[in-house]
């Protein structure tokens, strides 16, 4: 599960840099991960009608 965290902290730093993100916090359960983002700019992540953030859950997914 670490590399997997891991992983998951390198593919929003990549994607979403420019956004002001200095802190990643990932909780898991037995089936679910529960990713909050502590951003200086959340209207970048959010973007219109939530489309950003969709995009942002199917690219974790995929990986």
């Amino acid at each position: 599960m670490l590399v997997e965290d891991h992983k998951i902290r390198k593919i929003i730093k990549k994607n979403y840099g420019f956004a002001g993100i200095p802190f990643i916090e990932i909780e898991r359960t037995r089936q679910d991960a529960k990713i909050t983002l502590h951003t200086a700019r959340p209207g970048l992540i959010i973007g219109r009608k939530g489309s950003e953030v969709d995009k942002l859950k199917e690219e974790i997914k995929n990986f």
